[in-house]
């Protein structure tokens, strides 16, 4: 009960403000524009085509915004220059972390034409440079040439299982790199025993860290994969496959 009156004191744009500052982050003024135009954004165009089944301002604040960027230190962006959002939807995490840190190279992969065409408006929109949405599955962008392993951070925030995150996004992944998975209540469950398939990926096992979002109880969890040798060139297997037939150790 104290969280939401705390929430309810703040109002939507405060909360913002205050939720970075827990975050250790100084917004300048064009960011927190770019923030509260991605919101009404997000508002608008949910009236047109599913995008979030969070609508509220608070919880686009929340429950997007703060949860995009809860694990940016391990992210390290300043650290690396180009990164790739799997299954970015209505642009999380990737919108949040290119407008905090504008000097990350980014792409959007998302395939839905729909979410596409938002997320160039907003890209347009908020005047990003460096970014861009691409239309296509994350296991045949993986095997494109000059796309694979290619990116130094992959990111998603995703329901699926490590080995099903791993063997779509370790691929384009280059030796060096780290694949971010961000999950909810309940990752902690995730079986140990999944790290000999992020091995046979092409990773060195994981490390999952825990948080909490700033005004809220619900934990949220990281877990990190660095790649340390190249995925094995018979994976991702087709679109569809590694959701259906999940690799085994």
């Amino acid at each position: 009960m104290e969280k939401i009156r705390e929430i309810d004191q703040l109002g939507g744009w405060a909360l913002l403000t205050a939720g970075l500052a827990q975050l250790q982050m100084e917004p300048d003024d064009e960011q927190l524009w770019q923030f509260r135009r991605y919101a009404e954004m997000l508002q608008e165009w949910n009236e047109k085509i599913n995008l979030t089944a969070i609508s509220d301002i608070e919880g686009i604040i929340i429950k997007h915004f703060f949860d995009s960027l809860l694990f940016w230190k391990e992210i390290k962006p300043s650290a690396h220059r180009k990164l790739c959002d799997v299954g970015s939807g209505a642009g999380f995490p990737g919108i949040p972390l290119k407008i905090m840190f504008p000097s990350l190279e980014v792409v959007l992969l998302e395939a839905t034409g729909k979410k596409v065409k938002f997320l160039d408006k907003v890209i347009s929109e908020l005047d990003l440079r460096h970014i861009g949405a691409v239309n296509a599955r994350a296991e045949e962008y993986g095997r494109m040439v000059g796309i694979r392993e290619s990116f130094d951070v992959v990111i998603t925030r995703a329901v699926a299982t490590l080995s099903v995150i791993g063997e779509i996004c370790l691929p384009l992944v280059k030796v060096g790199g780290i694949m971010v998975g961000l999950k909810g209540p309940g990752a902690e469950q995730e079986a140990a025993s999944e790290s000999g398939v992020l091995v046979k990926l092409g990773g060195s096992g994981f490390r999952m860290i825990q948080d909490r979002l700033p005004f809220l109880m619900d934990p949220r969890y990281c877990f990190l994969v660095e790649k340390s040798s190249s995925t094995p060139s018979a994976y991702p297997r087709r679109p569809g496959m590694p959701e259906k037939r999940p690799l085994r150790p």
